[in-house]
């Protein structure tokens, strides 16, 4: 099924927020962008808000341009009387998103995108319609890019503020008159019709029952929504329930089969006393206007339970329960999961190259974790490559609220020696990111970010750590109290029987052997997730060429980087030779955190080769036992068996998850 490209114009307040959970949810839709104006509020905090809110659902891919300040020719009002001081009522983000405001302005983006457009474009219009008018003014091409303007707004013989005028006119009358005599097919929503998509007070509680982070947002939203529009509206005597206009106007979009419409012509009156903004709607015909002339496509009635269902089905699509004040922290997402009590809280440690990437796919869509932060330290190649990566990465796959904090530059005692001739020069491949973030990591340092994680933390941490210990061996010298917040490390690295780069040494433990054996020491629960079982957690080139036909960004990243990582191992290692197929051995890391039912682990006990000239970076584990060390002194939980074909349906599923 194609998808429908879409240019939201909005001023986030309420009704647009709740919108946001149909739209940015929707297989249906493909969101080119995000534009805002002034409107609910001043459009510094409408911006805020829609970044806030792209954030929050996950889709901080969307590209998100400040627009209109004030209308064309009038002075701004807005409606905070409704929609607070902030836009959005007692609800308030803990922490504003690092993600930011386009450098061009909604009028320059939204050219940009209708000319980059093969397709035309629809642009879903729930604000006052000033940066459209504008667009139309300044750029008059851009109009044959756009397939129709739907916007929420006008009315037959109702209005809101005033008796006959809707907000999203009264606004900017001259811009409204403007788009609607443009010429360009023009779908009005109007009150009369969205006052017939209310919800009732069992409705906003059973909202609030479902109670992941957006439904949560969505319930106290609307609890202040319906006492301030019956405070300032008579609401309670004149609606059947609070009227979400702007859901109505998506869920046209999203689901027009729900929808009647009928053809009218149109105007606004932009100069009476009574009736600025009032939208002349010339319902009977008088002017004799024949049907294919008309300039508004009047939406006249809503299937109110078929958009509801579809509401509620986007809510619960954003994960079940999570803990009340990690709805308002950090961004943090239930990815569709459990309760946040019972999600594994991770910090991921990684040098991210093209497997470290792969794994992300399985880690940040699974519902089993919750992902406190990302560390990065200098392995498959250097400290700047590794942090971009990781930023960019997880801004790609929708969860660029997770902190990423940069670690160390170079190994404890060693000079830097790096893994490009695999992972290429970028760390990934022939893959690059077309359209990178605009931001970096956090300005604390890894270590120490590393280290108020888990203190600040309620719960013990597990570590999934992806490359070499540098950052965790500094961590438990600098800070040897954290230890009791770390309820394992669970390390991608060690073998008993092979190695890679040399005969012995497996590459995370050989770039910085001293910070191995200090962690492998630290009195930490370890879990060695060894060369010898992530060699059977292979791809096979078959599953490869799979990979290849799943349509989405991140399956064609995967596909991009393991064609070149595939291309190199047999090049570099003969692996054409000695594998099964394409080993990805951070993937099997993270699996055993997220899925740890398809793996079988031994206790053994270990040590690292920190001085020979042959063996430095060699796990000396001592698998049969010669040493005689009690099972208190094993310090090793050796994970020595995969079932692959898990691995892989978990892996494959994660990948397909990211088309929706």
């Amino acid at each position: 099924m194609n998808k429908i490209p879409v240019i939201i114009d909005c001023d986030t307040g309420i009704d647009d927020m709740i919108s946001f959970a149909v739209t940015l949810t929707s297989e249906k839709l493909n969101i080119l962008g995000i534009t805002t104006a002034a409107g609910n509020q001043v459009v510094d905090v409408t911006t805020q808000n829609t970044l806030n809110g792209v954030t929050i659902m996950g889709r901080t891919d969307i590209p998100v341009a400040r627009g209109a300040e004030k209308p064309l020719s009038r002075p701004l009002r807005d409606a905070g009387y409704i929609h607070g001081e902030n836009g959005l009522g007692t609800y308030r983000f803990a922490e504003m998103t690092a993600k930011q405001p386009e450098d061009a302005d909604a009028v320059e983006l939204m050219r940009s995108l209708l000319d980059a457009s093969e397709e035309k474009v629809v642009i879903l219009a729930i604000a006052p319609l000033t940066n459209v008018a504008r667009l139309l003014m300044e750029h008059p091409e851009a109009g044959e890019k756009i397939d129709k303007i739907v916007f929420m707004g006008g009315s037959l013989r109702t209005g809101n503020p005033t008796p006959v005028s809707t907000f999203n006119v009264l606004a900017d009358p001259e811009a409204a008159r403007y788009v609607m005599k443009s010429g360009i097919p023009f779908h009005m929503c109007p009150l009369d019709t969205t006052r017939e998509l209310y919800l009732t007070v069992d409705d906003i509680e059973a909202i609030g029952a479902i109670g992941n982070p957006v439904a949560q947002m969505n319930y106290e939203m609307c609890r202040f929504y319906n006492d301030a529009v019956n405070k300032n509206n008579n609401a309670d005597k004149r609606f059947k329930g609070l009227c979400i206009h702007d859901l109505c106007a998506a869920a046209y979009v999203t689901d027009p089969q729900l929808f009647t419409t009928v053809k009218y012509q149109g105007d606004v009156e932009t100069e009476g006393e009574l009736t600025l903004g009032f939208t002349v709607l010339d319902y009977e015909n008088i002017r004799q206007v024949p049907e294919e002339e008309r300039n508004v496509t009047f939406i006249s009635s809503v299937d109110r339970e078929g958009v509801l269902k579809i509401y509620f089905e986007a809510l619960k699509s954003f994960g079940e329960p999570c803990d009340a004040q990690l709805a308002e922290s950090n961004f943090q997402s239930c990815s569709g999961g459990k309760n946040s009590m019972d999600r594994i809280p991770v910090i991921i440690d990684c040098d991210t190259g093209i497997d470290d990437m792969i794994s992300f796919v399985l880690t940040l869509a699974s519902k089993q974790l919750d992902i406190r932060g990302v560390t990065t330290v200098a392995g498959n190649v250097s400290l700047p490559y590794t942090t971009y990566n990781t930023v960019n990465g997880l801004a790609f796959m929708g969860r660029g609220e997770i902190p990423v904090a940069a670690g160390e530059a170079a190994p404890l005692k060693r000079p830097y020696r790096d893994a490009s001739e695999i992972h290429g020069d970028s760390g990934l491949g022939a893959f690059t990111f077309k359209n990178p973030v605009d931001y970096g990591p956090v300005e604390t340092g890894g270590v120490q970010f590393l280290y108020e994680k888990l203190m600040e933390s309620e719960e013990k941490i597990t570590i999934l750590a992806l490359a070499p210990l540098t950052n965790i061996a500094k961590l438990y010298l600098e800070h040897p109290d954290c230890k009791e917040k770390i309820e394992k490390i669970v390390f991608m690295g060690g073998s008993i029987f092979s190695g890679n780069p040399t005969p012995v040494a497996t590459f995370n433990v050989w770039v910085d052997p001293e910070a191995a054996r200090i962690v492998l020491e630290g009195g930490v629960p370890f879990y060695m997730c060894p060369l010898d079982t992530t060699r059977e957690a292979y791809l096979s080139e078959d599953e490869l060429e799979i990979i290849g036909t799943i349509d989405n960004p991140v399956a064609d990243m995967v596909y991009t980087m393991c064609s070149f990582y595939w291309s190199q191992e047999k090049k570099n290692v003969n692996g054409h030779k000695r594998f099964k197929g394409l080993c990805i051995h951070d993937l099997c890391t993270a699996a055993y955190v997220t899925n740890p039912e398809l793996f079988h682990s031994t206790k053994y006990y270990g040590d690292v080769e920190t001085k020979g000239p042959l063996t430095e970076g060699f796990t000396m584990i001592d698998y049969e036992d010669i040493l005689r060390k009690s099972e208190e002194e094993k310090n090793i939980d050796y994970i020595d068996s995969v079932d692959r074909d898990g691995v892989m349906k978990v892996f494959f599923e994660a990948l397909n998850s990211y088309s929706k």
